[in-house]
């Protein structure tokens, strides 16, 4: 395959055929090899749009989300090289990323208080039950960005990734509810909480990823400035994963 790939359509294609190829079973390194360039070169957006378009042709939306994770493994060293979007105290996007670093800083408490609980600390058990508790929160991250956000985008061409990501969040909140069943039993077991946790702490930090490397980017792309306005302006109804946004931008 030509490195150098300038047609938009044949791009997409190319992209198209990638993610093709990693559901039929290829390896993410395979891959990464015989498509070098066009993985390489990949933004945010056009692989948003090459797993839209297969949606669009009949790929379902559980499958794409099956395998989403190894999406990223594919064009992982491209997202990285994109630009997290720039914005201001305020406006929307800023508030979902301080609300990442919110939630990044409460996994690794999360993750040192397991540790102590499996050492045998009594008081390690109060403590991740409360955190498990305000983990519970990230509801109002989710929320706001699959009620607010999602429906902005979807009518720009952001409708298959949005119920993709959607899905995943599904499971993110049926992982803390499972956390916190455990928790409540009579007796829980701290190896059992911690696979479980380990597991979600995963999800969440790949979701987290998303966010940065695929939804914000597209979103800063699609919404103009009047949009963002009247998003900002229905947040406080849903409310924030532990951050207070100002008012203006």
């Amino acid at each position: 395959m030509s490195e150098h790939i300038n047609n938009a359509s044949q791009r997409k294609e190319a992209l198209k055929k990638v993610i093709q190829r990693l559901h039929a079973g290829e390896t993410v390194e395979d891959l990464q090899e015989k498509f070098g360039q066009v993985i390489r070169g990949a933004t945010a957006g056009e692989i948003a749009e090459a797993e839209r378009a297969l949606i669009a042709e009949g790929v379902s939306v559980s499958e794409i989300q099956r395998l989403c994770d190894l999406h990223v493994a594919v064009f992982r060293e491209s997202l990285d090289e994109e630009a997290i979007p720039e914005s201001l105290p305020g406006h929307p996007v800023f508030t979902f990323r301080m609300e990442n670093e919110v939630t990044m800083r409460l996994l690794e408490a999360m993750n040192d208080t397991l540790e102590k609980w499996l050492d045998g600390d009594p008081a390690a058990f109060d403590a991740v039950k409360q955190q498990t508790e305000d983990l519970g929160f990230i509801e109002k991250h989710y929320s706001r960005k699959e009620n607010i956000l999602f429906p902005y985008l979807e009518p720009k061409g952001f409708e298959g990734p949005a119920r993709v990501m959607w899905g995943v969040d599904n499971e993110i909140r049926e992982q803390i509810k499972q956390l916190k069943a455990e928790l409540q039993r009579e007796a829980p077991d701290p190896i059992e909480s911690t696979a479980i946790f380990q597991d979600l702490k995963d999800n969440i930090r790949e979701m987290i990823y998303k966010e940065e490397k695929i939804l914000f980017p597209a979103a800063i792309e699609r919404l103009n400035q009047a949009e963002w306005a009247e998003i900002r302006q229905q947040e406080d109804e849903i409310g924030y994963f532990n951050v207070k946004p100002q008012a203006v931008w």
